[in-house]
């Protein structure tokens, strides 16, 4: 008697799941361009107008990232084979490189020209964010044919859907502790909460014009302790927080995965955090600051990428191979790494607004002069690492010659039913 295929509940949730994100993103999307035109049209605000058409090209980007997730879920659900993409003999990753450097000069051309740059700049931006990603994807994964396909979609897509908001919701709520911890020690020091509350009024008054604000930001910024809180959140606290999160379907399927899918798995979950964080960072208007910010993004983005598939390498083989170790070690490099670039970045956006006026700040000035420097230096490290990682990971004949599938693929039933 032949037995009737049963439903693979994981890709029947998926399914909904990434259905109803196709829906909300389309109609999102439709009402902010929409939204974008009718400001423009009336004479509106040019930034509100650039803000709407930057937050419509990502929520389109993501609908475009859903779909193949949707595809392979419905074959699987109909227990039919989902052809791939062949890309073998094909130079696409050059073609990638040309696309990128083309649309990046067409960007420099149009970032300075407020005409048309509300129309012309979102669209680049998403494309030249993404193309890298996937870049830093296949230089990390060249070579290996054990992932599943439809597994990789599925976190991709889930990755988009909840690890950014989930981070986003984690890190609010950090940051109203730290402030209600500040705000008990201001109530018990008076003065201290009268200097609060009179910073507060000026902030109000400026009306958020950035001259204003400097004015009274700045001298904040002299103060040792501010300066220590300021690094504390963001080269400690954060990456604490991210590298934990990022990877979070690695957590939730570490069980059933090798070390290399744990890393490449790992890669695609920090590549669709970089995705999104680095196209929210650049969907407000920047003028001609657009070429070097979007350039640094595309640079964190290989960090975001590496971080988390060294944390997801080090999960499957915590769980694969009880190599603990290996999980603390990932982790905390992983860690030190994001906290090392967020502490230079965050002194290379500060460096101009610092003065020498104690040892600290004297120190501070010298790390953020050759914060440009260590940053190359630590991107082109992450390039290695991706491509040592490949090749280490690339399982192994008896005969020491390297495969394209680990001893996991070697099952009954193809990779593509995983």
């Amino acid at each position: 008697m032949q037995t009737r295929p049963t439903t693979h509940i994981p890709s029947l949730l998926y399914l909904i799941l990434s259905a109803s994100g196709v829906v909300i993103s389309l109609t999102s999307a439709g009402v902010l361009f929409l939204s974008g035109m009718l400001t423009r049209i009336s004479g509106g605000n040019n930034d509100v107008v650039y803000t709407n058409f930057a937050l419509g090209w990502i929520l389109v980007l993501v609908v475009l990232l859903l779909v193949p997730g949707v595809y392979y879920s419905v074959n699987r659900l109909r227990h039919k084979p989902a052809a791939g993409i062949n890309s073998v003999g094909i130079a696409w990753p050059w073609i990638a490189v040309g696309a990128w450097l083309v649309l990046y000069l067409l960007g420099v051309l149009a970032a300075g020209k407020n005409t048309l740059n509300w129309l012309v700049i979102p669209p680049l931006t998403t494309a030249l964010i993404s193309i890298p990603l996937v870049l830093w994807l296949r230089l990390g994964s060249k070579g290996s044919k054990e992932v599943s396909r439809q597994a990789a979609w599925s976190v991709l897509g889930a990755s988009l859907m909840v690890t950014p908001a989930l981070i986003m919701l984690l890190e609010i709520i950090i940051l109203l502790f730290l402030g209600g911890v500040v705000m008990f020690f201001l109530v018990i020091s008076p003065d201290r909460l009268q200097q609060l509350e009179a910073l507060i009024k000026q902030i109000a008054g400026s009306k958020m014009d950035p001259v204003l604000l400097l004015r009274i930001v700045q001298p904040l910024l002299q103060n040792p302790w501010v300066m220590f809180a300021l690094v504390s959140v963001t080269s400690v606290i954060i990456p604490l927080l991210e590298e934990l999160f990022k990877p979070l379907w690695v957590w939730m399927f570490v069980k059933n995965i090798t070390p290399a899918r744990g890393f490449f798995y790992g890669m695609i979950c920090g590549a669709a955090f970089a995705l999104l964080e680095s196209l929210g960072y650049l969907a407000s208007p920047l003028g001609e600051n657009w070429p070097v910010l979007l350039v640094s993004r595309v640079a964190t983005g290989i960090l975001h990428t590496v971080t988390s598939g060294l944390v997801g390498w080090g999960l499957a083989s915590a769980f694969s191979d009880r190599k603990y170790t290996r999980l603390a070690l990932a982790y905390l490099l992983a860690v030190f790494i994001h906290g090392l670039w967020n502490t230079f970045g965050l002194l290379m956006g500060l460096a101009e607004y610092l003065q020498p006026v104690n040892q600290l700040n004297v120190i501070l000035l010298r790390l953020g002069g050759i914060a440009p420097l260590t940053l190359g230096v630590l991107s082109i490290c992450l390039a290695g690492i991706l491509i040592a990682a490949r090749k280490a990971l690339r399982p192994k004949t008896a005969s020491g010659v390297e495969t394209e599938d680990s001893n996991e693929t070697v099952r009954k039933q193809p990779v593509e039913n995983e």
